[in-house]
């Protein structure tokens, strides 16, 4: 797989949600994939909505502390 496309978002921008649970689905060539948390935390900001496509590794969303400045990460993206 080298792209994807985001199908949709399970989640908001600022929910919470704890390891193990689903953030959003991802369309490959092949089958749609869930993308599942590894920690849990807050979705902070969404930067590819749902249509949107994505390479491998590409940023699509930020995770991170609830009420966390994002805003020199979102420069540097």
């Amino acid at each position: 797989m080298e792209e994807g496309q985001i199908s949709r978002w399970v989640l908001n921008e600022g929910d919470s949600y704890n390891a193990g649970d689903t953030l959003a689905e991802v369309d490959t060539d092949k089958a749609t994939m869930e993308m599942t948390a590894l920690t849990g935390g807050t979705l902070l900001k969404i930067l590819k909505a749902a249509g949107d496509t994505a390479a491998l590794g590409e940023t699509i969303a930020v995770i991170g502390n609830k009420g966390e400045d994002i805003s020199a990460l979102l420069n540097e993206i």
